[in-house]
């Protein structure tokens, strides 16, 4: 089971979000690294507990638990940042990919409907395309599309088979609510994400200042045994 930052003590919850990670901004953090170099400090904490107690009077177990569960949820905040990330970014994409494809099939849209309802004489369908237009600034395109994908729906049955197959329509109808959505995620505010970074960086820092305690008792107890301190000594 996943340890987030809801699993931990209100106390150090309060200590965490209390921390100022916004500036700088900490761009990376080798969470695999240094996680798995402090849950194995947080082991050899428990190891050591009876030299701490004898040569310093210092129980640590209480930070040697503290450390691995903070450890944990450093890897499970990074995943729900990450994942948040990727997924707006793929999102996001297809609208980067498909943009100059939205004014094309408006425009051609426009073209073949005016076509079918002037054929037929579809005075109301006419009156429908008037209150569309095809718009030369990117809000308003996907509102056209939106309302194009709307008048396909409408009126399926009588274009497929005469200006439509029914492959087309049913792409059209896929292209015109990908292109929606993936808007939606290239402009959406990204707040929640930051938020999701911030908590990330806050969790790191409290971490080190976890491992900077376990630094200073093991530097304490093994001031003379070099071999032992070094044990503590993160790569990262």
């Amino acid at each position: 089971m996943s340890t987030s930052i809801s699993t931990l003590s209100q106390k150090v919850q309060e200590e965490i979000v209390a921390i100022n990670a916004d500036q700088p901004t900490i761009e990376h953090i080798p969470v695999a690294v240094y996680g798995k170099e402090m849950k194995d400090n947080s082991l050899l904490l428990i190891e050591h507990a009876p030299i701490y107690k004898e040569k310093i009077r210092f129980d640590t177990l209480p930070l040697a638990a503290e450390m691995n569960l903070v450890a944990d949820a450093l890897h499970t905040q990074e995943h729900i940042w990450k994942t948040k990330m990727y997924e707006h970014e793929k999102e996001a994409r297809f609208w980067f990919d498909n943009q100059d494809r939205l004014y094309t099939e408006n425009i051609t849209q426009m073209a073949r409907l005016d076509f079918f309802f002037s054929e037929r004489n579809n005075s109301e369908g006419l009156a429908v395309l008037t209150q569309i237009g095809t718009s030369d600034n990117d809000t308003d395109a996907v509102d056209d599309g939106r309302r194009f994908k709307l008048v396909l729906k409408e009126y399926a049955n009588k274009l497929e088979g005469d200006v439509y197959t029914a492959a087309e329509l049913e792409g059209l109808d896929i292209f015109y609510t990908e292109i929606e959505k993936s808007r939606t995620a290239a402009t959406l505010d990204r707040t929640a994400q930051n938020s999701d970074r911030i908590l990330r960086d806050q969790i790191y820092l409290y971490l080190r200042k976890l491992e900077t305690r376990a630094m200073k008792a093991a530097k304490a107890t093994f001031a003379t045994d070099e071999k032992e301190f070094k044990r503590y000594s993160s790569a990262y």
